[in-house]
């Protein structure tokens, strides 16, 4: 009993172990804390930057400007013009080209891209010494409203010239009477987009339908050919 008695222990011995145990782990979470909120910092302020700027920058707007020339080129500005020689025409002479034909070229010489379309407008029926036209059609003359619904306007594209810059080849747009011509939904030549420096070249000829009579002599009709530019939207 005596030996079994000397290898034991005392109580008091094992109490400092367990006091150990516990000072280790406060210690350890201590660290594992201050690890933590250190970590945070270093990230937060570890960015790398950069900067480039580009001084001086505009914007300007674009000018929608379309100019008006004489013939397949943009050598003179279309001045006023005289077809005279309206007339009834059958199908066969407007295929062969006749009557004679008016060119003009319609040129983008602004900046911006625009749609263009054209008409004739302010229409004046006289005779051709410039008196009026009799309210009724009759000896010799027509009325203005009998005129406008006899004699046509045709607008058209040449697709080939001669050697003199006269149009050999058309293709042609639906002609309409003068009257027909006015109304809302026939005035317009054709839309046309056109970019900056870019030209469309058109034709305008006049005539009268073939049943005109004798009294549509010495008629004389004054217009205006107008041109409309739209920047593209």
């Amino acid at each position: 009993m005596t030996a079994t008695a000397a290898t034991r222990r005392p109580v008091s011995s094992q109490k400092p172990a367990k006091s150990r145990k516990r000072t280790f782990g406060i210690g350890l979470a201590a660290l594992v804390v201050t690890a933590g909120v250190a970590g945070a910092v270093v990230t937060s302020s570890a960015y790398f930057t950069d900067e480039q700027t580009v001084a001086t920058n505009t914007v300007s707007t674009n000018s929608i400007k379309l100019g008006l020339f004489d013939g397949q080129t943009a050598a003179s500005a279309l001045a006023t013009f005289s077809l005279t020689n309206l007339a009834p025409f059958t199908s066969t002479d407007l295929t062969n080209l006749k009557p004679a034909m008016k060119v003009f070229t319609v040129k983008n010489v602004g900046t911006g891209d625009f749609t263009w379309t054209g008409d004739i407008d302010s229409l004046v029926y006289t005779k051709t010494d410039g008196s009026a036209l009799p309210g009724t059609t009759g000896s010799g003359s027509p009325s203005a409203t009998d005129a406008g619904s006899k004699i046509y306007v045709q607008f058209g594209t040449p697709t080939a010239f001669d050697g003199n810059g006269v149009p050999t080849a058309v293709t042609w747009e639906t002609a309409r009477t003068l009257a027909d011509s006015q109304t809302a939904g026939n005035k317009e030549i054709a839309s046309t987009t056109l970019s900056a420096a870019a030209t469309s070249t058109k034709v305008v000829r006049f005539y009268l339908d073939t049943s005109a009579t004798n009294d549509y002599q010495n008629v004389k009709v004054q217009y205006t050919l107008k041109a409309n530019a739209e920047q593209i939207h």
